[in-house]
């Protein structure tokens, strides 16, 4: 994992520039309104979208919206349960001796839709094809250090030179670059599905396809067919409206109800600037932040939080220190010499709006000097990719559900860590929990990363995004806590009224 991979380097860019467009408003669109039954159907669940198009190559797509078709058509070795967690699928279980050679066992009744068997052999196949199809989802493998993922990445070996074989029809054996202990956590990431030609392997299959709604229905070789509840599902285009829609993915604003993202919006305090080296100083500008604050009067869908890692997960730290002012006077800061700061932020409007909240929240000091460097996107990259910066406006989107998909960032050697920030003893606990298998030790591993990253002083948390989210009073079969964003079909279910 700390390899200097081409996973997320490759597009750290592009996803820090993403995050700037969450909290935007949605585009007005053209609606039509459907005929409609009173009485919603037991039989069939319908699913709206905001779909640009509709992309039913797993290994093409990119958006929240397809990827819920994608979850709905296919199946991978893992998957998740109502509540985020890791669960057997297509694999039924899984063993390793040293954490770096794994073997996976695949159910014999796990079919396509035609009812031939899904093998070992499948998953192969697929896994190279996202290297020979250039998919934009290849990086993953070697972001989860699949053995020669990176050297096929970067056309230096051929895609049979992945570290994945096939020793027999039900058997995968997958072998890493670097042992994880918790490499199951990391496989339910849609770039990791099986292909086969225009067949599916997951609770249902596509029946029909049109401008505006794909229409699926349910697979009758599916091997766990009896826990699947509508025989169809339908998914629409938000062109059509109307009151039948039982679920809908980042739903207009006005939505009651919301689900946790895996994403963190934050600043990064850069230790190597002159100004900020001594802790202290950075400890001192932390604690006159108010998360609360920062974001009162901004239109986000998200939560303020003093915590780098959403609370799903259920770690969080805090460091009692003096007053900011004692610390700053203590760093020889003072009312003759104050502290210049500039917040390094992009121009979009959300960030401008939360950087002007913070430059007040940290004007209240006499000892300070806040002001804010507004930059074009990619200027505000190029700054930081290049360490130019103070404060500088962040955030990361965890690929998977798991402390360390946040954690790791700040291990020296990961290609993530843009402020280089390096601490031995971090860099010692992220390894060790790396090969931890027991969940209570590696909490408490990770226990002590997020205290030292506190009093390190290097991230400023601000809030977690949300995803806004309709759904019919009527509908069961998720949990609203679940931080993945994923609602298989297969799980919902019509409650009787």
């Amino acid at each position: 994992m700390w390899h200097k991979l081409l996973s997320k380097s490759s597009f750290i860019i592009y996803a820090l520039l993403s995050i700037v467009s969450c909290d935007q408003q949605h585009p007005s669109q053209t609606t039509t309104t459907t005929t409609e039954n009173s009485t919603p159907s037991r039989q069939t669940l319908i699913r709206g979208g905001e779909f640009s198009h509709f992309q039913l190559n797993p290994q093409q797509v990119t958006d929240l919206q397809n990827s819920a078709i994608i979850y709905d058509l296919y199946e991978g070795l893992v998957s998740y349960d109502l509540h985020g967690n890791i669960i057997p699928a297509v694999a039924q279980s899984w063993q390793t001796k040293d954490n770096k050679v794994w073997l996976f066992t695949l159910r014999n009744n796990a079919k396509w839709s035609d009812g031939s068997a899904v093998t070992a052999a499948d998953f192969v196949n697929s896994w190279q094809n996202l290297f020979i199809e250039n998919s934009p989802s290849a990086p993953y493998l070697a972001f989860i250090a699949i053995k020669n993922a990176k050297a096929v990445l970067q056309k230096q070996l051929e895609p049979a030179a992945l570290g994945i074989t096939a020793p027999d029809e039900y058997h995968l054996q997958i072998e890493l670059d670097k042992a994880n202990a918790n490499f199951p956590l990391m496989l339910a990431h849609i770039s990791l599905l099986p292909i086969k030609n225009a067949l599916h392997n997951g609770a249902y299959t596509l029946h029909s396809l049109d401008e505006n709604r794909v229409i699926l229905t349910r697979n009758p070789f599916y091997w766990h067919k009896s826990h699947v509840s509508f025989q169809n599902v339908e998914y629409w285009r938000t062109n059509l409206t109307s009151k039948a829609i039982d679920l809908m993915l980042n739903a207009n604003n006005d939505s009651l109800q919301t689900v946790p993202k895996l994403c963190s919006y934050y600043y990064e305090l850069n230790p190597h600037h002159h100004t900020l080296k001594n802790s202290v100083v950075r400890q001192a500008l932390v604690s006159l932040i108010s998360s609360k604050s920062a974001i009162d009067g901004v239109n986000i869908t998200g939560k303020a939080s003093a915590n780098l890692l959403p609370s799903s997960m259920l770690l969080s730290a805090y460091f009692n220190s003096a007053p900011p002012e004692q610390l700053l006077q203590q760093a020889g800061i003072s009312i003759q010499h104050p502290l210049h700061l500039n917040l390094t932020v992009d121009n979009n409007p959300v960030n401008l709006a939360i950087a002007q909240n913070l430059v007040r929240q940290f004007s209240q000091s006499d000892l300070i000097r806040a002001g804010i460097q507004a930059k074009t996107q990619q200027e505000w990259a190029l700054l930081h990719s290049q360490q130019q910066f103070q404060l500088i406006r962040s955030g990361w989107c965890a690929d998977y559900n798991d402390i360390s998909a946040f954690l790791n960032n700040f291990h020296s050697k990961s290609p993530d860590n843009l402020m280089h920030y390096h601490n031995e003893k971090v860099d010692h606990w992220l390894e060790q929990a790396m090969l931890e298998t027991e969940n209570e030790k590696r909490q408490q591993i990770y226990q002590q990363v997020l205290d030292t990253l506190t009093t390190d002083a290097v991230i400023l948390p601000i809030y977690h995004y949300y995803l806004p989210v309709k759904i019919a009073a009527d509908i069961a079969g998720y949990d609203l806590n679940n931080p993945t964003q994923i609602f298989y079909s297969k799980d919902l279910y019509r409650s009787v009224q």
